[in-house]
């Protein structure tokens, strides 16, 4: 691809218009599907639509094509890890776990985190470095980047257990999906999250209406697990 279609495919993708948008993402991830190394310098622009297309569909695809990446989209993905805005902090330590890999999954019903996958994330080379910049950012002046960047470490294994009272002030949170997964990850942590217990218990009474009645289960299935165990 030439010059002269990049900056198209770019301009496409910075439109305002959606249709023009989730067509251009689509000729992208085509591209990307034959050469991604080739559609990397589109990365930044994919993230812009993800940030600010008033479409969910526009939205939800420029986060799959990024993630389809791989471990491409590494090197963009920690220059948004150093990012001064704390959302882009958060997005990019969500974005390096799923990079061609899922996360744990989790029963919505149940509210109760399976076990860690066997696979990786898609880091190659960059995986040492990813893993210091994911431990740098336990210290995020932001606890939402915090608890983002202990979900990504604990669901590969590279966690101590520091993480507890990051997931603690994950509890916390305004953010109900933020809640919620700090709940499943001190279930499953099972033993060594006893200090948690005060706050699940906090979270499990405080929280029983519409969406956030979730992080109230899982917090509940979460002392069960962690004083089980």
């Amino acid at each position: 691809m030439d010059e002269l279609n990049l900056d198209e495919l770019r301009d496409q993708l910075r439109s305002s218009d959606g249709m023009t948008c989730f067509q251009a993402i689509h000729r992208v991830n085509a591209i990307r599907r034959a050469n991604a190394a080739t559609t990397e310098p589109l990365l930044p622009d994919l993230y812009f639509m993800y940030r600010t297309s008033a479409s969910v569909a526009c939205q939800s695809h420029a986060w799959a094509v990024i993630r389809n990446h791989g471990s491409i989209a590494v090197p963009f993905l920690l220059q948004l890890l150093d990012s001064p805005n704390a959302i882009d902090r958060r997005n990019a330590a969500e974005l390096l776990l799923g990079l061609k890999h899922n996360r744990s999954r989790w029963r919505i019903q149940g509210q109760m985190l399976d076990d860690r996958p066997d696979t990786q994330p898609d880091w190659n080379s960059h995986r040492g470095n990813v893993i210091q910049k994911l431990r740098d950012a336990l210290h995020d002046p932001d606890a939402d980047v915090r608890a983002v960047a202990a979900f990504t470490l604990d669901d590969i294994n590279e966690s101590d257990t520091s993480i507890v009272n990051i997931l603690v002030d994950g509890l916390r949170s305004t953010e109900v999906m933020i809640q919620d997964i700090s709940a499943l990850h001190l279930g499953r942590l099972g033993a060594v999250a006893l200090a948690a217990i005060p706050a699940l218990t906090d979270l499990a009474k405080s929280n029983n209406d519409g969406a956030t009645a979730r992080p109230a289960l899982a917090a509940k299935n979460a002392i069960k697990r962690i004083t089980e165990t």
